[in-house]
């Protein structure tokens, strides 16, 4: 079910999105999640995006959640929580500004360069780089209501080669980081810390991984079923036995890290050996 049948389903109309969130000319509302992507249920709620002005921002304070304005209203983010004719509507309010930022900052990065991304660390656009995918994200799975013409144009300057190869990187580095230092807490015979910065590491390498594929992952909840979604794998199966601790009761712990760190290096090698021989999705 796609965005229009899901708002005519439940009786809403384009109309009472507009006079209820107070929506003026030069701002963009966006739906995004599963009415977004076609695949909204009778218990889906309504996810939607607002992009407006500094003084659309300052309009909107009281309506904002209480739990968002102290940090929210400084960084000029928000999220209205509504009832319209008996659906459940969650808003972020962004920025227009804030969208333009990052998209300025993912044109002006180089993630094929290792300077490059080392340089952007692990930010975009003065955001961390978790919460500036899961805006991109949304802007790429996003349906407008509103302003079809501005959420277009700053659609199109989205490119998603550069932020799955950026993210693959950053992934890649966290996931080595994690590996070395299991490999130093298992030298000092810390088995239990061992353990879980090799979970840590597993989790930045599924994110390699899933990246790869060309699969965002912008919330961790997401990472084990979009893992599953791309298929049997042996990675994926080293993954669950990592996280569910599944060996033999034979084996201590600290062989079982030892055997997973070596097979999460390979893992590691491989994928950066991949993203060496060029623009990644060619």
């Amino acid at each position: 079910m796609g965005v229009i049948g899901f708002l005519e389903e439940r009786g809403l109309t384009r109309e009472q999105l507009i006079e209820s969130l107070g929506v003026e000319g030069q701002e963009t509302l966006f739906v995004v999640g599963s009415p977004s992507a076609g695949a909204a249920d009778d218990e889906c709620d309504l996810e939607m995006v607002l992009l407006t002005s500094e003084r659309g921002f300052r309009r909107r304070a009281d309506m904002l959640a209480p739990e968002a304005r102290a940090g929210g209203e400084r960084r000029r983010l928000g999220v209205i929580y509504a009832r319209i004719d008996q659906v459940d509507v969650e808003v972020s309010v962004h920025l227009t500004a804030t969208y333009e930022r990052l998209l300025d900052a993912l044109e002006a990065l180089d993630p094929w360069s290792a300077a490059g991304v080392v340089e952007a660390g692990d930010a975009l656009g003065g955001m961390p780089r978790e919460a500036a995918v899961e805006l991109l994200h949304r802007l790429h799975g996003g349906r407008a209501i509103t302003n079809r013409t501005a959420f277009d144009a700053l659609r199109r300057r989205l490119d998603l080669r550069k932020l799955g190869a950026w993210n693959i990187h950053r992934s890649l580095l966290r996931g080595t980081d994690a590996l070395v230092d299991a490999r130093r807490s298992l030298c000092t015979a810390d088995t239990e810390n061992a353990y879980l910065k090799l979970s840590a590491a597993y989790d930045a390498l599924g994110d390699a991984v899933l990246f790869a594929r060309g699969e965002p992952i912008d919330r961790w909840r997401w990472r084990l079923p979009r893992l599953r979604a791309l298929g049997p794998s042996a990675f994926l199966e080293r993954y669950l036995d990592v996280m569910l601790v599944r060996r033999k009761p034979s084996e201590p712990l600290c062989d079982f890290v030892a055997r997973q760190l070596d097979a999460a290096q390979g893992v590691a090698e491989t994928l950066r050996r991949a993203q060496s021989l060029g623009p990644l999705y060619a």
